[in-house]
């Protein structure tokens, strides 16, 4: 998952908006409690588990917002950056 990668998120504080952007500010309150966030396992753990619990339709919608995302972080492609290597 690219949560643990340091080079994408230099500190766990700015996973927190990845986390309300592909999902959305009421999951994030919910279920990213401060303990939560102060652990990149533990951000893994509640992401997989929320991922697992997602219907199909939920799951492509949830892998689309992740693609814009990154899309978003790229802002010029023909340049080397962050997201190199991690989508193709």
């Amino acid at each position: 998952m690219i949560i643990i990668s340091e080079e994408l998120f230099k500190r766990n504080v700015d996973i927190s908006d990845f986390i309300i952007f592909v999902f959305d500010e009421n999951i994030y309150n919910d279920k990213y409690k401060e303990y939560v966030m102060s652990s990149r396992t533990l951000i893994v753990a509640r992401t997989v588990r929320l991922i697992r619990g997602l219907s199909d339709k939920d799951y492509i919608g949830f892998k689309k917002k992740v693609y814009k995302y990154i899309d978003a972080k790229i802002t010029n492609p023909d340049k080397k950056n962050m997201f190199d290597g991690w989508v193709r």
